[in-house]
């Protein structure tokens, strides 16, 4: 393919990623959490812990910012933290009460942002979208 036409793939994804992640925040905004706290609050489960490692790892976040938000979530009730008693170097987050329903008030939320964000590609096209997707992932990866 020619350089141009790469070059316009690459800032399309870029530019739809961009306006994507923006909507988002917007309407979270408006309930007083980031997208980045939204991603922990979906990423843990009611009833297990999970390392600061794992966390920032899934939740994609670099681990200086995630102490800093993991920190705030505390603050804020929505998680609590405590040392690994097997091994007193991780830090283990947990889901409080609080998190788990502000997480389940934000469900239908996030469901409606999804739709919108699709609602133009017909299912087959969404599955389409996701392989090529998938396939750029594991080739860059």
């Amino acid at each position: 393919m020619h350089t141009e036409k790469l070059r316009q793939l690459y800032l399309k994804i870029r530019d739809v990623n961009t306006l994507s992640q923006k909507h988002f925040s917007q309407i979270l905004e408006d309930k007083g959490i980031t997208p980045v706290q939204f991603g922990v609050l979906v990423t843990l489960t009611e009833d297990e812990a999970m390392t600061m490692t794992k966390l920032y790892k899934l939740v994609g976040c670099v681990p200086s910012n995630m102490t800093t938000l993991i920190n705030r979530m505390v603050r804020e009730q929505l998680v609590r933290t405590t040392k690994n008693p097997e091994d007193q170097r991780q830090t283990l987050v947990f889901l409080t009460q609080k998190g788990m329903e502000l997480r389940n008030s934000l469900t239908s939320l996030y469901q409606s942002f999804l739709e919108a964000n699709f609602k133009s590609l017909s299912d087959k096209e969404q599955a389409t979208l996701l392989d090529l997707l998938i396939k750029l992932e594991k080739d860059l990866s």
